[in-house]
């Protein structure tokens, strides 16, 4: 099992694995993400931008996370403790249905967190879907804080924001 950049010929897999969580997520009634987004669009942009990682095993795409420095603009409303040097923030954290309970999560974000030492930051800031509670449960196991609610035009519902000091 190794963690690795994406390369273009994984993006079909990676949607494939995204529509899977989605079917998951919509029948725990979490409508984070839906038929619209994340998109190949999204992905091949991730993917360009040496930003998307996938987790394998064998040929196998287990799980796949975005790391870059790209925060929304709605990260300005929130109040983070550590607003000094360098955040480093995780988009798109999955893991596919057929290997979820696993810990592969902790895997990546391990590897999340000990790449953002190893390129110089100090900290990193996520956010999660209010619905999502596995997600919010995940994070704050992992010493995640919360540190506001975000709140998307798209989206009627807010999104909690998290921070953690490296």
């Amino acid at each position: 099992m190794n963690i690795v950049k994406a390369k273009m010929e994984d993006s079909t897999y990676i949607l494939s694995l995204i529509k899977q969580c989605v079917e998951v997520m919509n029948r725990r009634g979490n409508d984070q993400w839906d038929e619209y987004y994340p998109n190949m669009d999204v992905i091949n942009d991730d993917i360009e931008s040496g930003d998307l990682y996938i987790l394998k095993d064998n040929h196998h795409i287990q799980g796949i996370i975005t790391l870059n420095d790209k925060q929304e603009k709605e990260y300005l409303d929130i109040q983070w403790e550590y607003s000094e040097g360098r955040q480093l923030i995780v988009h798109r954290l999955a893991i596919s249905p057929n290997y979820q309970g696993r810990g592969l999560g902790d895997k990546l974000m391990q590897f999340a967190e000990e790449k953002a030492r190893e390129l110089g930051y100090d900290s990193i800031r996520l956010d999660t879907y209010v619905k999502n509670k596995k997600a919010i449960y995940f994070y704050e196991a992992r010493d995640y804080i919360k540190r506001g609610n975000l709140y998307f035009s798209h989206r009627k519902d807010p999104f909690i924001a998290f921070e953690k000091k490296l």
